[in-house]
């Protein structure tokens, strides 16, 4: 049938007999119609850092919807901003949950696509999907570096000066420890707050003995990536 788009569709029976005793009636009408496949919508994608006890680990959650109750796969890209390549992370991926180990990529910033198809639902020449871009988010798997560090004695007295950088995340805590007791004492930075990816510390120690020592550093960013580094010291 051939007609305009609209809520209703007309026509017309013409009922004709050569027999003018009788007069033709219309006991059921039937119509039968087939719904015009409609394209999956991806609704929501958020990539967000998961178990802390699972480190690198992000969740990739989604939702989507189909009007026509299809069924649904999706296909998971990934790429770095400034890049217009997508990379294939998942396909033909059936949940809308996916833990990703960013450990297998660089640090940077990242945007993550998903396509939903309803193609398990439909012909190759029917099927449709629809897709949904997340908002930029930072993988950070790399712990800060000490770019600058000074060692200065005087009598029974250490002073220990630390610039510390990190490129994604900001400063979290800084502690250190003395030949290597298990108590570790922390470390405020020069301006008193944690709140920048640089930062600068002055550490004094007093009441050291003669003789050689060994100062070791714990340094985390607020994603809590950790490096230690020691420094052996002659009082």
């Amino acid at each position: 049938i051939t007609c305009p788009l609209g809520r209703f569709c007309q026509y017309r029976l013409t009922l004709e007999t050569a027999d003018t005793g009788q007069t033709p009636v219309i006991r059921e009408v039937a119509v039968s119609h087939v719904v015009p496949n409609l394209a999956p919508r991806v609704l929501s994608v958020t990539a967000a850092r998961g178990d802390k006890n699972k480190p690198g680990r992000f969740n990739i959650t989604y939702k989507a919807e189909d009007d026509n109750n299809d069924t649904l796969i999706y296909k998971i890209e990934f790429r770095k901003l400034g890049r217009l390549n997508w990379i294939k992370l998942e396909d033909e991926f059936e949940k809308t949950k996916f833990e990703w180990d960013t450990r297998t990529i660089e640090d940077g910033r990242y945007e993550v696509r998903v396509t939903a198809g309803d193609e398990r639902s439909n012909t190759t020449t029917t099927k449709l999907a629809g897709s949904r871009i997340s908002d930029p988010f930072v993988i950070d798997n790399t712990a800060p570096v000490i770019t600058d560090s000074k060692l200065k004695t005087q009598d029974s007295k250490l002073t220990l000066t630390l610039e510390i950088k990190d490129v994604f995340s900001a400063i979290g805590k800084v502690s250190y420890t003395v030949d290597s007791n298990e108590d570790w004492i922390a470390a405020l930075p020069d301006d008193m707050v944690y709140d920048t990816t640089t930062e600068f510390f002055t550490i004094q120690i007093e009441g050291l003995d003669p003789g050689e020592h060994v100062i070791a550093t714990k340094i985390a960013d607020d994603l809590e990536n950790t490096v230690y580094k020691t420094f052996l010291v002659n009082m």
